[in-house]
Order: C-alpha cells, then structure tokens, then sequence
C-alpha cells in the first residue's frame, strides 16, 4: 500500500486536478502535498513524489533481499 498510493496519485493527478477544476474542489493526492508545502508547481512536485516512490522500491528491493538471503521463506514464500 506504501508505494501503490503514491504511484497511483503520480498518474491521476492531471484527471484528478481537471475534475477539481470542473467541480471547484480542491485537489488532495500525493502531488498536490508537495505542491503546496514547497510552494512549488505540479511538475516538480511531481519529481519530488517520483523520488519518493523510488525510495520506496529501493527498501522494498532491501526487504525482499534480506527475506531471499535469510533462508526462512521457500520459493513459493518469496514469489
């Protein structure tokens, strides 16, 4: 759920924000925080959320290693 969040909100944002839009409703996803915290425009906010998933996938990468490395969980468990 950590990384499918953010991921999910880096590709909606557009249709999300044009929706807003439409319906004068403000926008809450994952590039709208950065966006307005930074005080920055959506593009490098969205950089910003990128980094962020990136970093994500990196521990998740260091957790399923350290899972593979253990020896506790077979094939089937690591899959």
């Amino acid at each position: 759920m950590m990384h499918m969040s953010p991921t999910n909100d880096l590709y909606s944002y557009e249709k999300e924000r044009q929706e807003a839009e439409e319906d004068k409703t403000r926008t809450l996803n994952g590039v709208q925080v950065p966006s307005d915290l930074l005080d920055v425009p959506s593009n490098a906010a969205k950089n910003v959320l990128r980094q962020i998933i990136l970093e994500l996938e990196r521990q998740l990468h260091q957790a399923y290693a350290a899972q593979a490395r253990s020896g506790k969980l077979c094939d089937r468990q690591l899959r």
